[in-house]
């Protein structure tokens, strides 16, 4: 195949849907944007590229998402600088990896006796277009979190390409 699609996981960890949300359910370390040429069963291409940075306290599934767009561009740019007359190379993924099934809006409600704790995870990882909720006294009330300052992007990326076994660390000076 020649066409590139990108996922935001780890694969196979993570094909499916709401690999944003699941990254910060799941309490994950660092971010991963894969991209893997398509193939007919989702999120099982050959992997070309993997950017790794690591997710901080004051990321929000909305910022994760403008970082998730920006570094697409970027690692197509590096895909059509290493391969500028040729295929890509990519690499089988190996391992079943998991799959996670999609999302829809009544997942974003709260249960009000949970602790504010257990719940900041949740309230990380929902976007404004689908946030968190809660009913009290028939009610609906929406949740919406934001650090109280900006977050940065990612000052050091590692990109990886499996199928020629390089691995290249990107400093950026914002």
């Amino acid at each position: 195949g020649n066409v590139v699609v990108f996922h935001s996981s780890d694969l196979p960890e993570g094909r499916g849907w709401a690999p944003i949300y699941h990254a910060f359910i799941e309490g994950k370390k660092d971010f991963v944007l894969t991209g893997i040429f398509a193939a007919d069963k989702v999120d099982t291409g050959d992997i070309i590229v993997r950017a790794t940075f690591a997710i901080q306290d004051n990321f929000t599934a909305s910022f994760l998402r403008k970082v998730d767009n920006e570094l697409t561009f970027l690692l197509l740019a590096k895909i059509l600088d290493k391969w500028p007359n040729t295929l890509p190379v990519g690499l089988q993924q190996i391992g079943e990896g998991s799959y996670r099934s999609r999302r829809y809006p009544k997942d974003n409600e709260v249960k009000i006796n949970q602790t504010i704790n257990k719940l900041i995870p949740h309230f990380r990882a929902v976007e404004p277009r689908s946030p968190a909720y809660f009913y009290f006294n028939d009610v609906k009330y929406i949740i919406d979190i934001r650090p109280s300052e900006s977050p940065r992007f990612p000052d050091k990326i590692t990109i990886d390409y499996p199928g020629l076994n390089e691995t290249e660390i990107l400093y950026i000076n914002l």
